[in-house]
């Protein structure tokens, strides 16, 4: 065998380096390495963008997974690019802020269950909590857990922030007294002064003992922030309480006058429904004489702003900037649309019931006209229970969509909600629409309804 000559050894020595760099290089941006300490893992700037977005899908299916999925009301989100310079290079990473508001029906400790659940999801991913809060602020519980992950960047590792997921608990009445959930109240009772020793006392169940009164007094303080200490285990949702009294619920189907076919299968629900009629549609005076004969209270579904420009509300849209003249004008044209109005909800409207003057000049002529208004709740910014009451307008408030989800399952789960609700609250107001499997699930579970001793009801009478 010949010797190889000088050429040839030269580029074979060349592609060898440049064969080594690559794999080096491979090595470096294209895995990511588990630290020794905390099973935590070690990202690139480039893999974290991923990381980031599928823990956030992760995290919405452990919701579904957990139940959760058909009673969230609300999600916001936002995404955005973060930076940092390392050596005169450039780090770039995707961060994301989260907040899920949750129904009134979910139990305090079910949140605590959440906070559990979301803690081991981003073990799971290899993320680490960076830090978990909770408290109390205007009537709300809320859970926030920031999660970070480790960087490796420029020859450097270190952690950074890459979301925050805050879990928002309304509760159907104000903190007034100790509550004593398990992994919410801090371990450590609040050092007392110090006094004679007393014979040991049976815990008053009441809440009169000076240390429950000490612990009230610092749960009363709305803006009172407390480290949220480990969770032992999970803490189940409760089941259905026994019924005490008659619970009433009303069921409105919005959207009414578009669509036919959904909307002759909801004629066919044995149940005193509640229609709310989209103005000037196509199909609304059929169907509000069909509901009329079939015994179903009618609405006006006023057209209002929502907060994204993107979404178009439909002919019979009032404006926030418009005068009051055209303000009143245009809802009188879609009350004319609607002739059998007993009351009026909003169709979109995050925008349109979060501002006062609007709000203010809707409700002086639903008083006039002796209407009602349920606020359809798309927005927790809303206004317009102030401005009812302000005005002695017959209010009312959506607790739960039935069909904020497509599948049928999910549907039927809303149902229950709501059943749950009303249990709790003596009454709760949900919200359909007309949409393929609505009508079918709420003919389903109208069975359910009656063995929980729950009276469906038009929604005239739950206001007040």
């Amino acid at each position: 065998m010949q010797p190889l000559s000088a050429p040839v050894r030269s580029a074979c020595f060349f592609y060898g380096i440049f064969f080594v760099l690559m794999v080096l290089c491979s090595m470096i941006t294209g895995v990511h390495v588990q630290t020794a300490a905390a099973g935590e893992s070690v990202w690139t700037p480039e893999q974290m963008m991923q990381v980031s977005e599928d823990f956030r899908k992760s995290w919405q299916q452990t919701l579904n997974d957990q139940g959760y999925d058909p009673v969230i009301v609300e999600r916001r989100e936002t995404v955005r690019l973060n930076e940092k310079v390392l050596d005169s290079q450039t780090m770039t990473w995707v961060g994301f802020s989260e907040q899920i508001i949750l129904i009134e029906a979910v139990d305090e400790k079910a949140l605590v269950r959440l906070g559990f659940c979301l803690k081991q999801t981003v073990h799971n991913w290899g993320l680490e909590v960076q830090d978990i809060k909770w408290g109390y602020r205007e009537r709300r519980l809320w859970l926030r857990l920031t999660v970070g992950g480790s960087y490796q960047f420029a020859g450097r590792t270190g952690t950074v922030r890459i979301g925050e997921i805050t879990m928002i608990q309304p509760l159907s009445k104000s903190v007034s007294k100790a509550f004593n959930w398990e992994g919410l109240i801090p371990e450590t009772p609040p050092k007392l002064p110090e006094t004679k020793p007393e014979e040991p006392k049976t815990p008053d169940p009441d809440g009169k003992s000076e240390l429950a009164a000490e612990v009230k007094d610092i749960l009363s303080v709305a803006s009172k922030v407390l480290p949220l200490p480990p969770i032992s285990s999970q803490v189940p949702v409760p089941d259905l309480p026994t019924v005490k009294r008659k619970a009433r619920v009303s069921i409105i189907i919005d959207d009414v006058g578009y669509v036919k076919g959904p909307a002759d299968k909801m004629l066919e629900v044995p149940a005193p429904l509640t229609w709310a009629f989209l103005p000037m549609s196509p199909y609304g005076n059929f169907y509000e004489e069909a509901a009329r004969k079939r015994g179903f209270e009618i609405m006006l579904h006023l057209p209002l702003e929502p907060f994204d420009s993107s979404e178009n509300p439909g002919p019979g849209l009032i404006k926030r900037e418009w005068t009051e003249e055209e303000i009143l004008r245009q809802l009188d044209l879609n009350l004319k649309s609607v002739p059998s109005a007993r009351g009026v909800n909003n169709h979109m409207g995050s925008a349109g019931t979060s501002d006062p003057r609007l709000m203010d000049i809707i409700m002086a002529e639903l008083k006039r006209r002796n209407l009602y208004f349920i606020d359809s709740y798309t927005s927790n910014q809303s206004v317009a229970k102030t401005a009812a009451r302000k005005h002695q307008v017959p209010f009312g408030q959506r607790h739960i969509f039935i069909d904020h989800y497509d599948n049928y399952e999910a549907k039927k789960k809303a149902l229950q909600d709501v059943i749950r609700i009303a249990l709790r609250d003596g009454e709760a107001i949900a919200i359909g629409h007309v949409r393929e499997g609505t009508a079918e699930a709420i003919i389903e579970m109208l069975p359910e309804f009656t063995k929980a001793g729950v009276e469906i009801v038009p929604v005239s009478e739950l206001v007040r």
